[in-house]
């Protein structure tokens, strides 16, 4: 019988990786995508909090009741020196009167900030449109940790200083809590499954090469941790897969 043919670069170096026709690999992918957020919660050093900072909502009203202050200073100047804006002053000292911002909403759950990809390609980078780019691989599974902050919808923040701006402060109505998903922010975690490390210089070849060409740490997942020391020694987080 002839060999697959190889139709990654990866596989091009002689990385094939037998683990994918495997059942058991199946049973580890699923696995790890269950349990995803214990699995990152167990290594990760920057801790993902489960409730907003004790100071969130104070500096927020703060800043908000400074915002509504700024507000009303802008609309009685046009008002008085321009002769415009008095109905938006007399709407706007109405809905100050009955405004309330209500109860600070909780934090999202963990779950909802992680989000995961198997069977993730990584490709060839090229600068220029004419190029062509290639698989290189594929990385077992992908997790996006997107940080989220807690900010009020409609307002617009004057640093201390600013006692004055002619440009629109608040948009109300339409005030109130907003949870803000930090995509920009977000992290990347690359996760390789593995359900036996025949050899450790070709997993960290592998692992070499897909770091040439994406963003972000690496986790090898593994019931068998007979390199964990030495893969960890490489800046490679390891993770035990209990069987």
């Amino acid at each position: 019988m002839s060999k697959p043919r190889a139709s990654t670069i990866q596989q091009r170096f002689g990385f094939m990786d037998s683990d994918l026709k495997t059942p058991k690999h199946d049973e580890m992918m699923i696995w790890l995508d269950d349990n995803i957020v214990d699995v990152i919660l167990s290594f990760r050093t920057k801790k993902i909090p489960s409730e907003w900072p004790d100071e969130a909502e104070v500096n927020l009203r703060a800043k908000l009741n400074s915002c509504i202050d700024k507000e009303l200073k802008r609309l009685k100047y046009r008002s008085e020196r321009w002769n415009e804006s008095q109905d938006e002053l007399n709407d706007f000292l109405e809905w100050s009167k009955s405004f309330s911002l209500g109860p600070i909403p909780s934090r999202p759950p963990i779950s909802k900030q992680i989000r995961t990809k198997m069977e993730v390609p990584v490709i060839s980078k090229s600068n220029s449109r004419h190029s062509s780019k290639y698989i290189i691989g594929f990385i077992d599974l992908v997790a996006t940790v997107t940080p989220v902050e807690l900010k009020i919808k409609g307002m617009r923040w004057l640093p201390p200083g600013s006692d004055y701006s002619d440009e629109k402060l608040l948009y109300w109505p339409d005030i109130r809590w907003d949870i803000y998903y930090k995509l920009h922010d977000a992290v990347r975690l690359n996760f390789e499954v593995k359900t036996e490390i025949k050899s450790l210089g070709e997993l960290l070849r592998q692992i070499r090469m897909y770091q040439e060409y994406t963003d972000g740490p690496f986790v090898v997942v593994c019931p068998d941790d007979k390199y964990q020391k030495q893969i960890n020694q490489q800046g490679i987080t390891f993770y035990k897969y209990e069987i």
